[in-house]
Order: structure tokens, then C-alpha cells, then sequence
């Protein structure tokens, strides 16, 4: 079990953080070093990560684009700042959980690629960095809501992110509930 937390964490989420956070152009390369260990730990999120890099790469790369846009930017629901999930646009507890996050990744000399702080993609690309509490936080107070929600609004829809974002919030369930054995141990 820890075995498999440990390349969760420390590989998989990070390379679908980076997915996230952009359109990118050949996404079944960005997962190849990933997908025959995910499919031996999890064979669930390794079938919607093919299948979501098979629809991925079946369009031009200005309709990925444009899908990555239209999915995370014009759809409220599916918006990747993990913060206006929890707390809304405007918010103190907003702000200061992104103040917390950008001083990880300054300490850390993290690069965002210009994100805000509490960007989903970045959070994960920063994964292997945060220390046990503060991901077992992160995962149970805002990630685990947060791709609940996100999974929630595009799973009936013919969206190849949903896929993705499926497999993404099915990983982070997998952190909570390691969280929650760790603690009754």
C-alpha cells in the first residue's frame, strides 16, 4: 500500500498535474512511463488515462486547445483553481490558502509556469514536495472535494476530460482513504 502511495504521489499525480495544466500536444507520450505500472496498482484510472489520451490524440492540437479552454476556463464548474471550488472568487480563506501554497513552492524554488498558486495541475506537479501533513491536508480538505465536484459536473458529459478528471479525483480518493487507514494504524 505504501509502495503504490509513493508513485501515486510522487509520479503519477505530478504528470497529470502537468497535464492539467496545459493542451497538450502528444498527451499518450506524456503518459507512456507512467501506464504499465498504473495499470498493475490501478487498472480503473490506467483505462481512463488511455482512453482519454486516445480522444486527446484523435484531435488537431487547436481543438485540444480549444477543448482544454472551453472545459477549465468557460465552465465554472470545472474551473482548475482548487480555491474558488472550496471558497469561492472572493474570499479570505481563498487568499490566504493561496499566500500558504505559493510560499511552499517559493521556499522550494517550485516554478508555477505562470498559474496561480492554487491552480489543480500546479498543486499536483508540487505533489512529492509537500510534507506527509501537508498533503494529507491538501488531499482531504481541498483535492478530494475539489475533483469530486469537477468529476461531478463533467461525468455525464461526451468530454474527453472527463476521463482525465475521473481518474485524477479516483487517485486522490485513493490518498484519502491511505490517509484514513494510515490513521487508524
Amino acid at each position: 500500500m505504501q509502495f503504490q502511495s509513493e508513485f501515486i504521489r510522487n509520479e503519477v499525480l505530478p504528470r497529470l498535474g502537468g497535464l492539467l495544466q496545459t493542451a497538450c500536444a502528444a498527451p499518450e507520450t506524456e503518459l507512456l512511463s507512467i501506464l504499465p505500472r498504473l495499470t498493475e496498482l490501478d487498472p480503473q484510472a490506467a483505462r481512463l488515462l488511455t482512453q482519454w489520451a486516445d480522444e486527446m490524440a484523435a484531435l488537431s492540437p487547436g481543438a485540444r486547445a480549444e477543448l482544454h479552454t472551453h472545459t477549465f476556463e468557460l465552465n465554472p464548474s470545472c474551473v482548475l483553481y482548487v480555491s474558488v471550488h472550496l471558497f469561492g472568487q472572493e474570499s479570505f480563506k481563498r487568499a490566504k490558502l493561496m499566500t500558504g501554497l505559493d510560499d511552499a513552492y517559493h521556499t522550494a524554488g517550485f516554478d508555477r509556469c505562470g498559474e496561480l498558486p492554487d491552480h489543480l495541475g500546479v498543486i499536483l506537479r508540487f505533489a512529492p514536495r509537500f510534507g506527509s501533513d501537508e498533503w494529507d491536508d491538501l488531499v482531504r480538505l481541498c483535492l478530494l472535494p475539489t475533483t469530486e465536484k469537477m468529476h461531478g459536473a463533467l461525468a455525464q458529459s461526451d468530454n474527453p476530460y472527463r476521463r482525465l478528471i475521473e481518474a485524477v479525483a479516483g487517485l486522490i480518493a485513493q490518498e484519502a482513504q491511505r490517509e484514513v487507514i494510515h490513521d487508524r494504524a
